[in-house]
């Protein structure tokens, strides 16, 4: 595969003047204190591949979410559970936390792809934060000294759930979607004080998933090769860690770098983050997306 300029310099052209979205309130939870810092870091560990079971849908507060996507419905339950009482922020009681409780959690319209792998993910949580941090996200925090990569490497390094490294012909590399989004994240939540204070930000990358290849294939900045052509609009599977999934996931990241290049040029400075934010916004537009995106069952996003 390989990216396309002129499309992507249409594409910087399009995101030119664009809002960059705000941290959006009515899906998460937010008090404040470190009960939103471990919504956040649950919340983005258990954030992945909704695609096999598209029926998952909450109802909250008189609203239906998860009609076009997963990823609402599961922000909203865990908003509720958090809102209802249930201690989700003792690293305990998540390290314990029960397949009747999860379920419980999650109840709604169908049932969240991947259960099993998303409930070892939550239990993940509480245990590491119980056996290198004293139980207490804060201390997690504290060991970043107030830089975000540094987090983000923590994240990856320190929990299981967290962990997201690819395998290239023969070199190993970082990819940390999930990791780097809770680090964005928490710092979208606290508008970047308090607990949220995370300096240098804009060091992180984009959060390679399978929207932002979704838009640029639709738009044409990502060429595939023609039997990846054939595979992704043929809805097949392909296999986590295969050379062509490897490659969306890094000409993801890549893009979205040259896309930062040429809104400088153009006179707007925006980190990768916030070009991922915008390029998400884009891609919930409807007629944005003319093509599917690509079918990975993964815990990496």
């Amino acid at each position: 595969m390989r990216i396309a300029d002129g499309p992507l310099l249409e594409l910087a052209d399009r995101l030119k003047s664009a809002p960059v979205p705000t941290w959006d309130s009515e899906l998460h939870f937010f008090d404040g204190t470190a009960k939103s810092v471990m919504y956040t870091l649950l919340l983005d560990a258990v954030n992945f591949c909704f695609w096999p079971s598209p029926d998952f849908r909450v109802e909250h507060q008189g609203k239906r979410y998860g009609e076009d996507d997963g990823y609402p419905a599961l922000a909203v339950a865990l908003k509720r559970a958090f809102e209802e009482g249930m201690p989700l922020w003792d690293a305990q009681r998540l390290r314990d936390l029960t397949e009747a409780e999860f379920r419980h959690i999650l109840r709604g319209e169908g049932e969240i792809a991947l259960f099993d792998r998303r409930l070892a993910n939550a239990r993940d949580i509480g245990a590491t934060l119980l056996g290198k941090y004293g139980g207490d996200c804060r201390v997690l925090l504290e060991s970043a000294k107030g830089d975000a990569p540094a987090l983000a490497a923590a994240l990856a390094s320190d929990f299981a759930s967290y962990a997201d490294f690819r395998t290239y012909r023969g070199e190993r590399f970082p990819v940390l979607k999930r990791a780097q989004i809770c680090v964005s994240d928490l710092v979208g939540a606290f508008g970047g004080k308090d607990l949220g204070a995370l300096g240098r930000a804009w060091r992180l990358t984009c959060f390679a998933d399978y929207k932002l290849p979704q838009l640029f294939h639709s738009y044409g900045v990502f060429v595939y090769a023609p039997a990846l052509e054939k595979a992704v609009r043929g809805l097949e599977e392909i296999a986590e860690g295969c050379e062509e999934e490897v490659e969306i996931r890094a000409c993801t990241i890549a893009a979205v770098e040259r896309l930062q290049t040429m809104l400088a040029a153009g006179g707007r400075a925006l980190s990768p983050r916030e070009i991922d934010w915008l390029l998400w916004n884009e891609s919930v537009v409807p007629g944005r997306l003319t093509v599917p995106h690509h079918r990975t069952i993964t815990t990496s996003y």
